[in-house]
């Protein structure tokens, strides 16, 4: 070997070591590392254990929940209704929280069906009674596996379940709240506390007509975020929106703190 290539081989073997050092000095030990994961693996477990025992629910909640679900059902095999279509997405949110507690993949799986079917409803016209059925056989499935669960779910585990999927229901739809002009939440919240339509159109010199059809889309992503807080119902007009409900949040301080709260 020459002497520049020992040279060469030298200052490589020397860089190696220094990439070496400085990955041990700021990764850190990988023993202890794993010694966290391991630990964080234990609590985990604990956890999920504890969300399995406590009180069971009462049997009018359960016959209630079910009804409800099975009703919904029977709206999409008819219509993409859209309170129906919510009301799924809120059962996938929540049974894929009870697939996580339970271990169970397959009831994973057919989380993820369900939401594939609900989407291909939504992205498809002019389908027969039959044709709906085929699509929400995954749904109908998931109705089964929470009254199956309903049985062995806690009343502790329901809330806390409740609790964590409004969160994430919050987190969700003030982030398409506010995926739009600030006029435009700023006129829904302005109507909601009493102001005219007309009055807020003149003032932000905008179309009467532009300004009712951007407020109503506001108001279903709005709805979205309230009825986590209380209970109110979606709009189809500029009137609707003058619920108690929709006013107690109709502010963006007093929405900011309830979401800090509920976060």
């Amino acid at each position: 070997m020459k002497a520049s290539e020992m040279l060469a081989a030298r200052k490589a073997a020397k860089k190696e070591q220094a990439v070496k050092k400085y990955a041990r000095d700021n990764i850190g030990n990988q023993r202890a590392d794993r010694n966290k994961l391991a630990n964080i693996a234990v609590i985990q477990v604990q956890n999920k254990l504890s969300l399995r025992s406590g009180a069971p629910q009462d049997l009018d909640s359960k016959l209630t929940e079910n009804i409800k679900n099975l009703m919904h059902y029977q709206a999409l095999v008819y219509e993409n209704d859209r309170t129906s279509v919510t009301v799924f997405e809120k059962l996938i949110r929540a049974m894929r929280v009870v697939a996580c507690i339970y271990t169970d993949s397959d009831l994973s799986k057919t989380t993820n069906e369900a939401q594939a079917a609900i989407e291909q409803l939504q992205e498809s016209a002019d389908l027969s009674p039959n044709q709906r059925r085929e699509i929400l056989k995954p749904v109908l499935r998931l109705t089964e596996y929470q009254e199956a669960y309903g049985e062995i779910i806690h009343e502790r585990t329901v809330s806390k379940i409740g609790l964590y999927c409004a969160s994430v229901q919050i987190a969700l739809y003030t982030a398409s709240l506010y995926n739009r002009p600030k006029r435009y939440i700023q006129a829904l919240f302005d109507i909601i506390n009493g102001e005219s339509l007309r009055t807020i159109a003149k003032k932000i010199n905008e179309k009467e007509n532009v300004l009712r059809e951007e407020v109503l889309n506001a108001a279903w992503h709005f709805f979205r975020v309230a009825e986590c807080n209380s209970a109110v119902q979606p709009v189809s007009s500029i009137p609707e929106l003058r619920q108690d409900g929709y006013k107690v949040l109709a502010d963006f301080n007093r929405l900011k703190d309830f979401i800090q709260t509920a976060m």
